[in-house]
């Protein structure tokens, strides 16, 4: 490394790393998911005429329980099931407004989340060249090895220590 000029990792730089070379080498992977989603994930946007009932009706909800609900992206079902436990949790109601207020979580709504996932497969582009491997153990056969790794400086001193 002692000999090793600014010269010299310029143009290594250039000969290899540089994107305008063009013996530049360059690896992508790309993984496609092969999970179909399970199931109908809450639409959020669908939750503002159950948030307004309850605020209308004073249901009180715990805030940290819907917060740790709402970052794990949950089913529908799950959401439905929290807001009926809330109804029920709700002391002061009637039994007509019990009634009202489950039938707006019953009209909450979910998206299919593997429509969604389908739709973004399609929209994939990737460039020219690009293989697909369908055969890990064909494409690794197929692979040419680097040459071995060599000393930058030689073992002879060093191995005498």
């Amino acid at each position: 490394m002692r000999k090793t000029t600014k010269a010299d990792v310029l143009d290594l730089l250039n000969t290899y790393i540089h994107p305008s070379s063009p013996t530049r080498s360059k690896l992508s992977t790309h993984m496609r998911s092969t999970n179909t989603g399970g199931g109908i994930k809450f639409d959020v946007a669908s939750a503002q005429p159950l948030i307004e009932a309850f605020t209308k009706h004073g249901v009180v909800v715990d805030q940290m329980a819907l917060q740790k609900l709402m970052t794990s992206n949950p089913e529908l079902q799950a959401v439905k099931d929290f807001a009926k436990a809330g109804i029920e949790a709700a002391k002061d109601l009637t039994a007509e407004i019990r009634e009202g207020l489950g039938a707006v979580v019953d009209a909450l709504k979910g998206k299919d989340s593997a429509e969604g996932q389908q739709t973004a497969e399609k929209e994939v582009k990737l460039r020219e060249g690009n293989v697909f491997i369908e055969d890990i153990h064909s494409f690794k056969a197929g692979l040419r090895p680097s040459r071995a790794a060599l000393p930058l400086e030689p073992l002879g001193p060093v191995a005498k220590l």
